[in-house]
């Protein structure tokens, strides 16, 4: 799980182009245009550790709303991603993949993977988890990678033990896919 998350490091990000709740279609160079990086966050839509990991990600998505692109991959479409949105009303944008196509391209086993993105599309680091520490370099990293000072991340609530989520099941099948 780790390694596989330090094998990803350095490489030029998998492109994907998933849709959000209104059907429009975002891509890698949407979403780190304007010289942005982006962070990715990797939720299994039944997973309860990854309800407790948004809050996390709704505190990094407030403090760099403006230096970052903060979005959440989902295995879900339709009515169960819609579900998952309205319980949890994250600060970020939530893309559908409910084939699991991007899930799998950035090697997220677990929901609660974070990936972090440099603007010119490279893997800055894949985290498989998250804890107080993890959290606070993510924080230091966008930071970097905007050229601005870090704004720091603290809480009392974050893991002191890097955590990881539910495993990601086989993707379902997609009614215009062929098996």
């Amino acid at each position: 799980m780790i390694k596989t998350a330090e094998e990803l490091e350095s490489k030029i990000a998998p492109d994907f182009s998933l849709p959000d709740e209104t059907g429009k279609l975002h891509n890698l160079d949407s979403l780190t245009q304007g010289k942005k990086p982006l962070l990715i966050f990797f939720i299994e839509k039944k997973c309860p550790c990854c309800l407790g990991a948004k809050h996390f990600v709704d505190t990094l998505t407030d403090k760099y709303e403006k230096e970052a692109t903060v979005i959440g991959v989902i295995n879900a479409s339709g009515k169960e991603a819609e579900t998952w949105r309205k319980l949890t009303q994250p600060h970020f944008l939530v893309l559908e993949d409910p084939g699991q196509k991007a899930i799998r391209a950035y090697s997220a086993e677990r929901g609660v993977y974070t990936t972090l993105i440099s603007p010119d599309k490279k893997i800055v680091k894949a985290y498989p988890g998250y804890s107080l520490e993890t959290l606070k370099e993510i924080s230091a990293k966008i930071a970097d990678l905007a050229g601005i000072p870090d704004k720091g991340f603290d809480s009392i609530a974050a893991p002191k033990k890097l955590t990881s989520g539910c495993l990601f099941p086989d993707p379902e099948p997609i009614s215009n896919e062929t098996p």
